[in-house]
């Protein structure tokens, strides 16, 4: 799992348990009057259909962000790459968040390539400092587990400017002693 849910593992998780048994408990009493056929959603001979719905055009940037977090959450990283690529593609919405959701999702698929990339995007479009943080870190650890020690040691330092006293700072500090000898 990417460093940006290991960290915040231990609180979220129990909160989002919580949440999500009342969340499904409630959306169980309420979709009792719905029923879905042949890609449309019925309440009372009302039919709308799945596309009808939700569609990128329609869509704001809350929308995409919000969805592309509770996909985050719910571990649902493949969703969250579709997701939020229909945010960009079609939708329009080029956001650091955005980029960073996509960067987190990529990470967690094991996909180096493209987390790298939207990293480093999410950084350009002025992100904020939590997710800053995430990036600048998670990039450090992606180049160095590629070899790539000096670009490594170069958000590795960035990061240890933003975030002194992180617990691992003694680590990265002797990781960016090492190679910039």
């Amino acid at each position: 799992m990417g460093y940006y849910f290991a960290k915040k593992s231990t609180n979220l998780r129990s909160r989002m348990r919580s949440f999500l048994m009342i969340f499904f408990f409630v959306i169980s009493i309420i979709a009792l009057p719905f029923s879905v056929h042949n890609n449309s959603l019925s309440l009372t001979g009302i039919t709308i259909s799945k596309t009808q719905a939700w569609s990128a055009e329609n869509s704001s940037l809350e929308d995409y962000t919000d969805r592309a977090e509770k996909l985050l959450f719910a571990e649902r990283y493949n969703d969250t790459v579709e997701l939020v690529e229909e945010a960009i593609d079609k939708g329009g919405h080029k956001s650091s968040m955005l980029y960073f959701y996509l960067a987190l999702a990529y990470d967690n698929l094991d996909e180096l390539e493209p987390a790298m990339a939207n990293y480093k995007k999410a950084i350009s479009l002025n992100i904020d400092k939590e997710e800053l943080v995430v990036s600048l870190k998670s990039l450090g650890i992606i180049l160095r587990s590629q070899d790539r020690h000096k670009e490594a040691v170069k958000y590795f330092e960035r990061y240890l400017k933003l975030v002194p006293n992180d617990p691992d700072a003694d680590n990265i500090k002797s990781y960016i002693d090492y190679f910039t000898k």
